[in-house]
């Protein structure tokens, strides 16, 4: 999958982040390391190619893309005290990554007793029509759509946070800004002296 995997890592982390109520510049850092985490050395895919490679046991998705991994992460982040969030971004990334490998082949279920594993998965094509167009249009989508409503949770909040700031104007403050202007009207429509 690609870079589809560091979009869906990023959108996965921008859904979670606003349930948590995570914002700010954690906000987007957290989406940096999400993406970064979610493909390459940093992400379960650390098991394909490079020096560990040759020492992590059962060769591509195999322990890595173990789901357990991901959970013992979130629950690593419960207990730090400091960079939370970045832990998290981490959990998150390797969730979304091992939930899209098992979409578009299958991931480990359970260890064999003999050695192997249990793989399951839907088993969509890798590199197929659904993974190169479909999923990357879509998961672009759900990224932006989820940063436009971050940034518009971050303008709402700013607001209710400073009572003295002006609000921003919309077509109903505009016309109660004019009503006040102008002042109550009669039921004429004439201005009252």
């Amino acid at each position: 999958m690609g870079p589809q995997h560091r979009v869906a890592a990023a959108a996965a982390w921008l859904a979670t982040a606003t349930h948590l109520g995570v914002g700010g510049w954690q906000l987007a850092a957290g989406t940096v390391i999400a993406g970064a985490a979610g493909h390459g050395i940093l992400s379960p895919d650390v098991d394909q190619r490079g020096l560990l490679a040759d020492v992590i046991p059962g060769g591509h998705r195999g322990i890595t893309h173990w789901w357990p991994i991901p959970v013992a992460m979130w629950w690593a982040a419960g207990h730090a005290h400091t960079y939370r969030w970045a832990v998290l971004a981490v959990a998150i990334a390797w969730a979304s990554h091992i939930a899209a490998d098992a979409i578009f082949g299958a991931v480990p279920l359970t260890p064999r007793l003999r050695g192997g594993w249990v793989h399951s998965g839907i088993g969509l094509r890798t590199g197929g029509f659904t993974e190169r167009w479909v999923a990357r249009w879509v998961l672009l989508a759900i990224v932006v759509w989820l940063t436009g409503a971050q940034v518009m949770h971050a303008v709402t909040t700013a607001e209710r946070a400073d009572p003295t700031r002006e609000p921003i104007p919309s077509a109903m403050s505009a016309a109660a800004a004019q009503a006040h202007q102008v002042g109550p009207a009669t039921a004429a429509g004439e201005r009252r002296p």
